[in-house]
């Protein structure tokens, strides 16, 4: 089943943007435009101090909202909805539809992984992607870290880093072992290589692994990390290339450093080029050297471009980091997934319900209920490291996959929330600002609907939030 709902939307508005700082309500109007893949984005400027304190909601005030969910909530061209609103001040549920049954949640999934992804690392944290010397200089290792927006200008760098060694090398070697080399999850679907929404994940991959161009949803490559090595093997005028998926190269080579400095030959160096006199005199010869590096973007900058344009790639990647983070070798998409429930279910959150097949949503076999959704956004309110995450969703007709959407509603600007679709399922999980001051975390998720029809009613959903 082939997912065509990924493509950003071009438009841009000056509405007021709104974010979440624990229970405050935050005003920001919009900073200037910034052009991304031919998308206008709203670029907002750090969000102020609180400035409004809401009172809680009323007996009659929580019916009214209610009684106008239940109506929309009824809406046919929502097919099969679930749904959960939370006060974010104090947590309570507002209104709820099936709340606990887990659905297909499409790229809604992301929330959950965003969220594990900012309980785990610091949002200044960076990815390394090293280069080492080894076989007497003749063969190069590019150490895949999980970087999977490497850039021809980093290749660039890379090189010439290598050459001011004075290294001369024959052999160019990506080290992808980082990750399981089950780099790819049948549900995702062959033809969305082609169609730009996904690619094998593997820990080197330049540009994403798009093809042709640097950003947007263009075709994507079955083979990232070779093509990495190509790539790094041009511009350093080498012809032979190899990906080693088990860390061969690389480990022999620091086998041979031990020999070298104990004067013991291991299993691991049996090739080892060391000429051994007394203990401890040995030469050594062959060893690993680092002789480059270069860094990934900053955490929070990569979970943003996730968001905003809802990059398959990237939640993979940041879902196998989370799971290498917390002790898994070599993770493939269902060790991510595991380690995302995990990492929430440790920092308090109540993930039953949710399976998780990968971290970006592309598998017809994710389900999360809506309750989770909307509990994992009003946990912004109360943990400080996931205090961000509603200012790295985009804006109601303002940017990303938002862009033009909410188009006359009163939602425009104001809404905050990551989208969802695949062919027959439509989600929007996310935060707004009432008039009244109050935030509302949400969860809504459409299955068994036509897209587009199911997304504007999803937008008139979230909009009636800005009258509680």
């Amino acid at each position: 089943m082939a997912k065509k709902w990924w493509l950003a939307s071009a438009g841009v508005t000056g509405a007021a943007v709104v974010g979440v700082v624990s229970v405050a309500v935050l005003r920001a109007h919009a900073g200037d435009s910034l052009i991304v893949d031919d998308v206008a984005v709203v670029s907002a400027p750090p969000l102020p101090a609180a400035v409004v304190s809401a009172s809680p909601l009323s007996a009659s005030e929580v019916e009214v909202l209610r009684a106008k969910l239940d109506v929309l909530g009824r809406d046919r061209r929502l097919g099969q909805l679930v749904g959960s609103v939370r006060d974010v001040s104090s947590g309570d549920v507002v209104w709820e539809k099936d709340a606990s049954v887990g659905v297909r949640p499409a790229s809604t999934t992301k929330v959950l992984t965003a969220a594990a992804a900012l309980l785990t690392f610091g949002l200044d944290d960076r990815v390394s992607t090293d280069v080492f010397v080894v076989d007497g200089g003749r063969t190069v290792v590019l150490v895949g870290g999980g970087d999977v927006g490497l850039s021809g200008e980093q290749l660039d760098d890379l090189a010439g880093q290598v050459r001011a060694t004075g290294v001369q090398p024959e052999r160019v070697v990506v080290d992808a072992s980082v990750w399981s080399q089950q780099s790819w999850l049948e549900k995702w679907g062959q033809e969305n290589i082609a169609e730009g929404f996904i690619a094998p994940i593997e820990p080197a991959m330049l540009y994403g692994a798009r093809v042709g161009a640097p950003t947007g949803d263009v075709p994507r490559s079955d083979s990232p990390s070779m093509d990495v090595a190509r790539e790094f093997a041009s511009r350093l005028g080498v012809g032979e290339i190899d990906v080693d998926w088990d860390g061969a190269v690389l480990s022999a080579a620091q086998g041979d450093t031990v020999a070298a400095e104990t004067g013991q030959t291991s299993k691991d160096s049996k090739t080892s080029k060391t000429s051994k006199g007394d203990k401890g005199d040995a030469q050594q010869v062959d060893v690993a050297r680092k002789v480059a590096s270069v860094q990934s973007a900053r955490l929070v900058d990569r979970v943003r471009e996730m968001m905003l344009h809802s990059d398959n790639v990237l939640a993979e990647s940041l879902g196998r980091q989370v799971a290498a983070a917390r002790g898994v070798e070599a993770p493939d998409a269902a060790a991510a997934g595991a380690a995302v429930l995990a990492t929430l279910s440790e920092a308090g959150f109540d993930v039953q319900g949710v399976h998780l097949d990968d971290c970006s949503g592309m598998s017809d076999d994710d389900r999360i209920p809506a309750s989770v959704l909307s509990s994992v956004l009003a946990g912004a309110g109360s943990d400080a490291r996931v205090r961000l995450l509603p200012d790295l969703l985009p804006v109601a007709h303002g940017s990303g996959t938002l862009a033009s959407r909410f188009d006359g509603l009163d939602g425009a600007g104001w809404v905050r929330a990551k989208t969802g679709t695949l062919t027959t399922t439509s989600g929007l999980a996310g935060v707004v600002t009432a008039d009244s001051g109050r935030v509302y975390s949400f969860g809504f998720v459409s299955n068994e609907s036509e897209v587009l029809p199911a997304r504007a009613a999803l937008d008139e959903l979230a909009s009636v939030l800005r009258e509680g």
